[in-house]
């Protein structure tokens, strides 16, 4: 009890285990904080059975606020905000979100990424930006071609939001660039480093044939080809 050495370690993760599974809070809360001071190298491990104990049994977006308390607690840790990020991303396109309003989550969405990202530039966390707001722009886009009326204010209103859809395209670019930058200093990359690297591509490339730079959007497509 108490004591740093490694070869405790495994009894630390052994306990914290138990104590998740049989719903013990104080007890959870108490090794997982001594774990912490003694073994903060495994500062991730820790964190990973932490938010699997407050988020146990919950779903979308009943989850969400667990997720604000353990950021508010945990204010420098990079994969609270990634993971709650993943969470409203999967909930936003859910067949479950399908006739409810999501656009608190499709504003937060993008903030909560930010801080991901400044806390750990990373390839996944810039690609789930970047292609949150890339797909963003194509449901303001759709929402605005479906307005028929002609009036002035449903004019104004369509304008906006085209506005709106241009804006996230933009917003999107340096997301989808970081991407490509990061994806070099990726000495094994996984499968999923590829996708993100591919689909990034993919993303300028349309993004520039949106904005009529042809040139621009020739050059991701040279560089899509060769990565096939």
């Amino acid at each position: 009890a108490g004591i740093s050495d490694p070869q405790y370690l495994d009894a630390y993760q052994v306990l914290a285990d138990r104590y998740k599974t049989t719903k013990n809070k104080a007890a959870f809360a108490d090794i997982i904080s001594k774990g912490r001071k003694l073994f903060p190298t495994n500062s991730e491990y820790w964190m990973a059975l932490e938010i699997e104990e407050a988020t146990d049994g919950m779903t979308a977006p009943g989850i969400f606020p667990r997720y604000e308390e353990l950021m508010a607690k945990n204010p420098s840790n990079y994969t609270l905000p990634y993971n709650y990020s993943v969470e409203m991303y999967r909930y936003i396109y859910s067949d479950s979100a399908k006739n409810v309003n999501t656009n608190e989550y499709k504003t937060k969405l993008p903030d909560v990424l930010k801080k991901a990202i400044a806390i750990k530039s990373t390839s996944e966390a810039n690609f789930l930006l970047a292609n949150f707001l890339y797909n963003n722009s194509i449901d303001i886009s759709e929402d605005a071609r479906k307005m028929k009326g002609v009036k002035p204010a449903d004019i104004k209103i369509k304008k906006e939001l085209q506005a709106q859809s241009d804006m996230a395209l933009s917003q999107a670019i340096p997301y989808a660039e970081a991407v490509l930058s990061l994806y070099p200093g990726i000495t094994k990359p996984k499968s999923s480093d590829k996708i993100n690297y591919k689909q990034s591509l993919v993303i300028l490339k349309n993004i520039y044939e949106n904005k009529k730079d042809t040139a621009k959007a020739a050059t991701y497509d040279k560089l899509i080809k060769s990565a096939e």
